[in-house]
């Protein structure tokens, strides 16, 4: 498909008053405005966040509730927000670009809003459609932050280079970063094969050795994979980076970005770890995307949601794809949605958020890295190859004289050199040297010299005393750190007493790489292993009992209960009764615990009137308890009714 151009369609929320004003600020179709407030409240907008965060234990089908959640969702956000003269100028606009062959770029503006941040705006969805607008290359959802600098496309030469640093300090819990570096780097693998993208590793994951790598290298995108937060108290995000005892270390956006921004060939920065889109409701840039774009990067992509492996991995080789192929990034982050939705999965396209303050999307100039032909040149190309051979048969005959007499006295000079300088020639090379084999040809004065890449290892195991083996040569512990091994496969063979012997096969890249490998302890029976809990329960009372239980939209009887057997995480609760008002809460499940809930309902209350004739007294009964009014008082107040 021929790439989009786009329209933009500027769309302001501030805060007025109790309530919200949108405002388009320029389109296609001129300006309009509403005022609004939002069709939920706190407990559905927790519920629904609830439902669409989770991604690793739902099941993805047409039919999904998270699907339909979604839809219930945006279509209401979208109705609200699009509405009257908004609407109206919204579809002008959509007819206009579809006219010119364009599509529309809503771009978000919700700085004035920062309590409206943390709203999945991704899920916007019109009904009168069945779209989701940003799954749509027509309608490309952005949130735009307008800063003074201007933003210039970088030209560059391909590859497209990212640096990849992962972080995973062994205070905080483990990641399987070994398995998603893999997935990452097979997901790019053959736009590596083709010089379009290029990925670096960095292992050691401290603000130090990121400032070494940028001062040596060119990048242009920075991708984090590692743990982040939202520190509450602070007022910031902050992605969890280590210290030179590889403990963990909080970074906030702000500090990183100050880093980031020196480095001026970056342009971008992708951010798979939680929380990584995660905004303060009083600071519009208090997040760490937005800090980082603040603080100079003209676009960054984060997760709003946990998102799993294969979805991660899809959008990875789609947007590098898409970028490497010269789109904008509004328009490249459209293709990796949709690739992510054609895998039937029907969520998590809607995790990545993007934060840009480039105005048209577009922070690349990808060149080639030559000018092609003109026709001329290919049609006058092939006289000129036959007019030059010509000139060199005329000049190859006393050139011929002159290089054997010049061969001959060559050959006897190195005979001689090579019997003076035997011992020399023939010394054990350094690690460090690229090894080379070069031939001469009988007819030919150049030599063919064949290089073999290197690339710097350095192997950490666990427990550090393991015996290590290296393509079959046992490697001294002292020497595992920068070794010098040829760019291919290889074999490691790391055994110790008491630890199960690991064996595997590994492919070296160009440049620095750290290994990492941990034994498993072999199992005794003396300590019987016992395996780590997954489930947890919740007990749930009310006060008044009897009341219904709802778990995620799911019944689970009456108050008092205890639910048992339920996944680690968080779940939506709802307690329900005839007379009472709906509770809600969220329960958080941990492994092998029981989590309390206790909730009391608070009563229904409304108006009774009852009119008695003739004149005597009420009596009226609610669960044991009376009142008795005397007619004769309250006929006087109210006129003979009550």
């Amino acid at each position: 498909m021929a790439e989009m151009k786009y329209l933009d369609f500027d769309l302001l929320i501030e805060r007025s008053g109790a309530h919200y004003t949108a405002r388009v600020l320029n389109s296609p179709a001129g300006q309009a405005a509403i005022d609004f407030s939002l069709p939920f409240s706190e407990q559905d907008i927790e519920i629904f966040l609830l439902k669409v965060g989770r991604p690793r234990r739902s099941t993805r089908h047409v039919n999904a509730p998270e699907m339909e959640a979604a839809k219930v969702f945006g279509g209401r956000l979208f109705e609200t927000v699009f509405s009257d003269d908004v609407l109206g100028c919204f579809r002008t606009s959509l007819y206009d670009a579809t006219q010119k062959g364009a599509g529309l770029r809503l771009r978000l503006r919700i700085t004035n809003a920062p309590d409206l941040a943390d709203l999945p705006w991704e899920y916007l969805y019109n009904p009168s459609l069945n779209r989701f607008l940003s799954l749509s290359v027509e309608t490309p959802v952005v949130r735009f932050l307008s800063l003074t600098e201007a933003i210039r496309p970088l030209t560059i030469t391909p590859p497209l280079r990212a640096l990849v640093m992962i972080s995973s300090p062994h205070d905080y819990p483990q990641l399987n970063v070994e398995q998603e570096w893999k997935r990452l780097a097979e997901a790019v693998d053959d736009l590596n094969r083709k010089g379009v993208v290029a990925i670096d590793r960095l292992d050691d994951a401290t603000l130090t050795n990121l400032q070494r790598r940028l001062r040596q290298q060119e990048y242009h995108i920075f991708h984090f994979i590692g743990h982040g937060s939202f520190d509450k108290q602070a007022n910031d995000g902050v992605l969890i980076l280590e210290d030179e005892a590889e403990r963990g270390r909080s970074v906030s956006g702000q500090y990183l970005g100050t880093l980031l921004h020196n480095h001026r060939p970056l342009r971008m920065a992708i951010l798979n770890a939680c929380e990584g889109a995660r905004a303060s409701r009083s600071d519009p840039f208090a997040g760490t995307a937005q800090s980082l774009v603040q603080q100079g990067i003209p676009a960054v992509i984060a997760m709003q949601f946990e998102i799993t492996d294969v979805a991660a991995i899809t959008f990875a080789h789609e947007f590098y794809t898409a970028v490497a192929d010269g789109y904008p990034v509004d328009a490249a982050m459209v293709e990796a949605r949709a690739a992510i939705f054609a895998q039937g999965n029907n969520i998590e396209w809607g995790t990545p958020v993007l934060y840009m303050r480039a105005p048209d999307g577009r922070i690349f100039d990808i060149t080639l890295g030559g000018s092609e032909k003109t026709s001329e040149e290919r049609v006058a190309a092939p006289e000129l190859a036959e007019q030059i051979q010509q000139q060199e048969e005329r000049i190859v005959w006393p050139r011929r004289h002159i290089f054997i007499a010049s061969a001959l006295a060559v050959s006897f000079l190195l005979i001689f050199l090579i019997f003076l300088l035997k011992p020399t020639l023939f010394k054990k090379p350094s690690p460090l040297t690229e090894k080379a084999s070069s031939s001469i040809s009988k007819s030919s004065d150049t030599a063919a010299i064949s290089l073999k890449p290197i690339a710097l290892v350095s192997i950490k195991v666990n427990p550090p005393d393991a015996e290590v083996i290296l393509d079959e040569k046992r490697i001294e512990l002292s020497k595992l750190s920068g070794m010098a091994l040829s760019v291919g496969p290889h074999t490691i063979n790391i055994s110790r007493q008491g630890y199960k012997t690991l064996k595997e096969q590994f492919n070296l890249a160009q440049g620095d790489t750290t290994l990492r490998y941990s034994l498993q302890a072999e199992k005794t029976e003396s300590i019987p292993t016992v395996a780590p809990s997954t489930l947890g329960e919740v007990q749930i009372d009310s006060e008044p009992t009897e009341a219904k239980i709802f778990v995620d939209d799911q019944t689970k009887g009456t108050t008092p209960s205890t639910i048992r057997n339920l996944p680690v995480g968080n779940y939506a609760i709802v307690l329900r009764k005839t007379g009472y008002k709906d509770y809600f809460t969220t329960a958080t499940v941990v492994d092998g615990k029981v989590t309390m809930v206790r909730a009391t309902l608070a009563p229904l209350t409304g108006k009774l009137r009852a009119q008695v004739k003739p004149s005597g007294s009420i009596y009226i009964w609610k669960t044991c308890r009376c009142a008795e009014l005397r007619s004769a008082q309250w006929g006087k107040a109210h006129g003979g009714t009550g």
